[in-house]
């Protein structure tokens, strides 16, 4: 079972009270969102199931990657494409100015009138946020090591340690394998 922390834009008594997981066995494996006994008749939970047309006494829901409308206990949600999401968080990388410099890598949008990248902080709104290190880091939540960079995700980053299994959920709801799936960090690099 994997564990997403809910938060976004979510009323903080509300995300007490549901947990969504990822449910595996040998054929399939799917996410779900359970309530907890103590919320089950909290006024959130029952604006929550009334606007997706839940039945509010079939739990637990079961989140599928769809756009059918379905009744009961089933919610379907979509997602951006998962590569232009992946686009977006790669964007969210603190790049070495002598990479920018050398034109290994771009910013992927033109540079505005006084000639600076474009800001992608406006974007993604720090809700990712990788960072660069010419040594290995001592505070990385997770670390890749690339040419002569260390790229990592700040263990006090709580907004990109929430990030990072959410994109893990979206690949498990798009591939339906959650034991093989698994984020990837891209790193915006090549030619323009």
């Amino acid at each position: 079972m994997v564990n997403v922390p809910l938060g976004w834009g979510c009323p903080a008594a509300f995300t007490t009270v549901v947990q969504l997981h990822a449910v595996s066995n040998k054929s399939k494996s799917q996410l779900v969102l359970s309530v907890l006994a103590h919320g089950r008749n909290m006024a959130e939970l029952n604006t929550f199931t009334r606007i997706l047309g839940l039945d509010p006494d079939e739990k637990p829901y079961i989140v599928r990657y769809g756009y059918a409308r379905d009744t009961g206990n089933i919610i379907n949600i979509t997602t951006r494409p998962i590569m232009s999401a992946m686009f977006y968080l790669g964007q969210s990388i603190d790049l070495p100015d002598e990479a920018r410099k050398s034109g290994i890598v771009h910013s992927g949008l033109a540079d505005d009138e006084q000639g600076e990248p474009f800001d992608w902080s406006i974007v993604h709104d720090e809700l990712f946020s990788v960072k660069t290190a010419r040594d290995q880091p001592e505070n990385a939540y997770v670390a890749v090591n690339y040419g002569d960079y260390w790229y990592y995700i700040d263990e006090t980053d709580v907004d990109s340690k929430e990030t990072l299994p959410m994109l893990s959920v979206v690949l498990t709801l798009k591939a339906g394998d959650e034991g093989s799936t698994s984020p990837v960090l891209t790193l915006p690099v090549g030619s323009r």
